[in-house]
Order: structure tokens, then C-alpha cells, then sequence
């Protein structure tokens, strides 16, 4: 099940800093995450699934607040008790 809502969150935040940074780069947003580029391309284009522990991780170092955090964690989470 593809989940567009973090992958989303996640693309907003990079065109966000993108906007304020025009040398950004999606090798310096994985490295902001703490994680390999290609993981991080692999995530966003659907290739690779992500645990809900990744997506808690994600959330946190983009700075959600708490609500958002659940919002964001919510659609993997389920989507793992599905599968």
C-alpha cells in the first residue's frame, strides 16, 4: 500500500528548505535524516517499505509537533496491521 501522506510530508519539507536553500540536495536531506541517499530515493519512490519506527524517526527530525507526529504515523501503522 503506497502512503502518500508521509512521503508527501517529507517532499513538502524538502521543497520547503529547497526554497530557502537552492544548493539542497536530496544526498543533504537524507544526511539530515541520518540515513543513505539511496535508502531515502528508494523511500520516496515506493521501492522500499519503511517500519513505523523509520517514520517516527522522520517526523522528529523534521520538526512535527505531536499531532502532526500521530498523523504521520498513523497511515503506516496501519497499514502494517493490514499486511
Amino acid at each position: 500500500m503506497k502512503n502518500d501522506y508521509y512521503v508527501g510530508k517529507l517532499l513538502e519539507y524538502y521543497e520547503a528548505t529547497k526554497q530557502k536553500n537552492r544548493h539542497y540536495s536530496k544526498r543533504a536531506f537524507a544526511r539530515d535524516l541520518d540515513m543513505d541517499s539511496s535508502d531515502l530515493i528508494n523511500i520516496l519512490k515506493y521501492r522500499k517499505n519503511v517500519t513505523p519506527k523509520i517514520v517516527f524517526k522522520f517526523g522528529i527530525k523534521i520538526g512535527l509537533n505531536e499531532k502532526e507526529l500521530i498523523d504521520f504515523l498513523k497511515p503506516v501503522i496501519l497499514s502494517k496491521n493490514i499486511s
